[in-house]
């Protein structure tokens, strides 16, 4: 009997190719809807499955590894919440994570986001001075700065699967918004992007870089490489920034 098929999915703040995302695991069953989808993402550690307690209506995020149904009570009223059993490696499809069902932690220039920190309209905040574009700051308990973001605007952060880094992703802003993940560039990319010469390109797109940096950017992209240049796009002035990291 065929496989059903799942409607396609996009993700507005991830332009690239999904397989290259952290999460990619391709065909598989989500443990959340029980569908079987053509494009799947891995809930390992970061991820939390969100839950609706059919008590007081209240939503609890749950950590899809480490943890259970029978440790699953909602955060307001305590009463149990009904889960599926989480497999040995739980999926979940682009649907439900769009959906809202799943959310994936994000690290960015401003600090961590979880699902908790979405819903309170703040990054977890980082050490020291941010230069944040207009975002307003708070402090936080231990004397970090925490960033204020429309709640909205952070939630559909961490409904987008994540990029593959070497060290860690660092999710860009511009605009008072989350950037578009646009994929990794090699040197052809700079030249396609500006017509000035390729370091003068590279210092403007990546943030505190130094030029001789930009020996060590993949000639082609098909080259293999042991740094990486990840590159962000502003949905709302089209700017382009990136960041980068090495094995």
């Amino acid at each position: 009997m065929a496989m059903p098929t799942e409607p396609e999915i996009t993700f507005p703040l991830y332009a690239a190719d999904l397989t290259t995302t952290a999460q990619f695991a391709d065909t598989g069953k989500c443990m959340i809807c029980s569908q079987h989808a053509v494009v799947c993402f891995r809930l390992g550690i970061g991820t939390a499955i969100i839950c609706t307690c059919a008590s007081c209506g209240e939503q609890t995020a749950l950590a899809s590894v480490g943890g259970g149904a029978e440790d699953a009570f909602c955060v307001r009223c305590e009463q149990a919440l009904a889960i599926n059993a989480l497999p040995a490696d739980p999926v979940a499809c682009g649907t439900c994570l769009r959906a809202g069902k799943v959310a994936i932690t994000k690290d960015t220039e401003f600090g961590m986001v979880r699902w908790e920190d979405a819903m309170a309209g703040r990054t977890h905040g980082v050490p020291g001075h941010l230069t944040t574009g207009g975002l307003p700051t708070a402090p936080t308990e231990d004397d970090w700065t925490s960033v204020l973001v429309d709640p909205a605007i952070l939630l559909d952060l961490v409904r987008t699967p994540t990029y593959n880094t070497w060290q860690g992703e660092q999710w860009l802003f511009c605009c008072r918004h989350p950037m578009v993940y646009i994929g990794e560039w090699s040197q052809p990319d700079l030249g396609q992007h500006s017509d000035d010469d390729l370091t003068t390109t590279f210092m403007a797109v990546f943030d505190d870089a130094e030029p001789w940096v930009l020996q060590f950017m993949p000639a082609n992209p098909t080259q293999d490489a042991d740094w990486g240049f990840y590159v962000f796009r502003c949905r709302l002035c089209d700017k382009v920034r990136g960041h980068f990291d090495m094995t």
